[in-house]
């Protein structure tokens, strides 16, 4: 990630920082780890299946930007999903 990017993100998990990848659950709980949170408090905000399986494998929600109004096949049911961002917000005021 080039350097003038990264001010604006506390937690970076690059594909270099971890020996697993999406579908596996591994980054997404290092970024967890790394930020001090509780999986439990997390919200995974993704828009492929990639994005719904590390959900599913790591017991953290996960919220389904459809933002195109497909389906994906296998796609794991979602905790949540959007259609526009703005709702993202609406979901999170209401947490």
């Amino acid at each position: 990630m080039p350097d003038y990017l990264r001010k604006y993100f506390e937690v970076v998990v690059l594909e270099e920082d971890c020996d697993e990848h999406k579908p596996s659950a591994k980054p997404l709980l290092l970024a967890i780890e790394k930020m001090n949170l509780e999986k439990d408090k997390v919200i995974y905000v993704g828009d492929a299946l990639g994005d719904g399986l590390c959900c599913e494998n790591g017991g953290v929600d996960f919220m389904f930007a459809n933002w195109m109004d497909i389906t994906i096949p296998s796609l794991p049911t979602p905790t949540y999903e959007v259609h526009h961002p703005k709702e993202i917000i609406e979901v999170l005021c209401h947490e």
